[in-house]
């Protein structure tokens, strides 16, 4: 059974959720580095149950903060529900949960090229996300541009900037082709 294409609204959750779920990569990574596993077993020898207590909680924390983005990106990409489910208790296994989250960011990454949306360290810019969703609406008065040809908008008078793609957002300065890069459709250029 093939999987449908996502909506701009899909791409704008997976960004979002996306960048979610590289923050709790670096935290996680971050509290492997200051909360090594040990501490749990050698804190009250040293410093005291308390300390251990405390150490374990944050770390029990973080683990539910990354169970719950995990499931907000996989529900963002339509994944099965079994497969939430599965990973809410695999990413609750130490170690194996770094294994899984760059999985899940992977299968991210490849929703989000596949429409053509640039992905660096830390995921999509939303503001490219947000334009491609917006690309076809005046920013002056919202009217829907969607054919228009003149390169003014009919409502209110404003100048269409010949700056981002109409079709997918995207930033066609200094392209000089008849076709935006990111997306191959024709660019509309107003005189």
């Amino acid at each position: 059974m093939g999987t449908s294409r996502p909506t701009d609204m899909d791409l704008l959750r997976i960004a979002k959720r996306q960048r979610l779920l590289l923050w709790c990569i670096l935290i996680q990574v971050l509290s492997l580095c200051v909360m090594p596993y040990g501490l749990g077993v050698y804190a009250p020898m040293k410093s005291g149950i308390g300390v251990a207590i405390a150490f374990q909680s944050l770390r029990f924390g973080i683990q539910i903060c990354v169970a719950i983005v995990v499931v907000m990106l996989m529900a963002a990409l339509k994944r099965n529900i079994i497969w939430r489910i599965l990973y809410i208790f695999l990413v609750l296994v130490p170690f194996l949960n770094l294994l899984l989250l760059v999985t899940i960011n992977a299968q991210a990454t490849c929703a989000l090229r596949d429409a053509g949306i640039r992905v660096g360290f830390m995921g999509a810019d939303l503001e490219v996300v947000r334009r491609r969703m917006y690309a076809h609406l005046c920013n002056q008065c919202g009217y829907d541009l969607t054919g228009n040809q003149s390169g003014i908008c009919p409502e209110c008078g404003t100048a269409i900037g010949p700056w981002y793609c109409h079709h997918c957002g995207a930033n066609i300065r200094g392209n000089f082709s008849p076709a935006c890069a990111s997306c191959g459709a024709t660019i509309v250029r107003s005189v």
